[in-house]
């Protein structure tokens, strides 16, 4: 900590924000709210849009949702994909599903593997977006997103395509994904009894 705040005197980015986090989650030192927001501000002070993401999660964090969600929109607008997926979420909170999507499927198109996958799995919860679902949950599955591949694998167990849900099902299972070693076993059941 002395070496963090020595180099923090000197405007070291790196440093600062270590110094915001382990004060905001109580690492290493005592728990102090205050002085991590103070760090987390003099890091955006010199630049750094991410601060502004993270000070989002510190708040939200303590439960101060209206706080998050400014951190989390400022973020957004400097194009932090992130923070877009956050503020997606608080608006899933207060069912403000409309404005939840929009973030989602913008920070999806910039290239975000969570809100691919959170995309894909909001879709599949209407028949009409099923094709939708499928094609965000490919997407963020293909990238490597282990929520993605199990939210496809389920889908595509819905739809009777038992090979490549296996597939997918052990995809997801490598990475420990929760639930995924589960649903390959009930797959595997179901595929036993057809076979």
């Amino acid at each position: 900590m002395a070496w963090y705040k020595l180099a923090a005197k000197r405007d070291n980015l790196t440093a600062i924000k270590n110094l915001a986090y382990h004060y905001g989650y109580g690492v290493n030192v005592e728990k102090d709210f205050a002085e991590a927001v103070r760090f987390y501000e003099r890091a955006i002070v010199l630049g750094d849009t991410e601060a502004l993401s993270e000070l989002g999660d510190l708040y939200l964090d303590s439960g101060n949702f209206k706080s998050a969600a400014n951190f989390y929109q400022a973020a957004a607008e400097k194009g932090s994909t992130s923070a877009m997926v956050s503020l997606a979420k608080i608006h899933i909170a207060a069912q403000d599903y409309q404005q939840a999507v929009r973030l989602m499927q913008r920070a999806a198109t910039l290239g975000n593997t969570a809100a691919m996958s959170y995309l894909g799995w909001f879709f599949t919860s209407s028949e009409k977006t099923k094709s939708q679902a499928e094609f965000w949950l490919r997407k963020a599955a293909d990238a490597g997103n282990g929520d993605g591949m199990k939210w496809l694998a389920d889908l595509l167990a819905e739809n009777k395509s038992y090979r490549e849900a296996e597939y997918w099902y052990n995809k997801a299972a490598q990475l420990n994904v929760a639930g995924a070693l589960e649903s390959l076993a009930e797959l595997k059941n179901k595929l036993g009894v057809l076979i």
